[in-house]
């Protein structure tokens, strides 16, 4: 799983790469880059390889959105007892609203950290916490992209290392708890 947003975001600066948008300061950096790197690279830089640079960067970047979405909404799935604030379709489905999903990553990056941390307490499964403050400040810093200069400074920690932990994070709760209910299943089977 944290090879694959590595690689969609590898792809993502592949494509800022390619489109050349010198609006973005990431982007006029990696032109910068590439304009620097031209008399050792030679011919490298040429118009076709950013194109297929630019083809892998969007294919890259829409299997991570899927895998992404499918995290999401397996993870939500996971703690289903009527009392999550939303469905797994929900916090999918929103996402995709304009502006509002602004709003709405908040409640499904740092809302599940916080329902699931209920969850586990309200069950009395013994598994590791989510850490609540490292999941809003995920979302905070995603937020510092928009910022000029200070956004490249985000953009990498944020997208390389915080995104692929908090990946991880929720992979390893999901399964904690499936593994939680798969040893009380097992214990009540033994007592009955």
């Amino acid at each position: 799983m944290a090879g694959l947003g590595f690689l969609a975001t590898a792809g993502s600066f592949l494509v800022i790469l390619a489109t050349g948008d010198s609006w973005l300061p990431a982007a006029r950096i990696a032109q910068m880059a590439v304009e620097a790197a031209q008399p050792i690279l030679g011919n490298f830089a040429s118009r076709g390889l950013l194109l297929v640079a630019f083809l892998v960067g969007i294919l890259g970047a829409a299997y991570s959105a899927v895998v992404m979405l499918v995290l999401c909404y397996r993870m939500w799935s996971a703690i289903q007892d009527g009392q999550a604030r939303t469905s797994p379709a929900q916090a999918v489905g929103f996402l995709f609203i304009p502006f509002f999903n602004l709003y709405w990553m908040f409640q499904v990056v740092w809302g599940y950290s916080v329902d699931y941390n209920k969850f586990i307490a309200r069950h009395g499964l013994n598994v590791p916490q989510l850490p609540e403050g490292f999941f809003l400040t995920v979302n905070i810093l995603f937020f510092g992209m928009i910022i000029p200069f200070l956004g490249l400074l985000v953009v990498m920690p944020t997208l390389f290392v915080l995104q692929i932990v908090v990946a991880a994070k929720v992979c390893d709760a999901v399964n904690a708890l499936a593994a939680a209910r798969s040893a009380r299943a097992i214990s009540a089977g033994a007592h009955a």
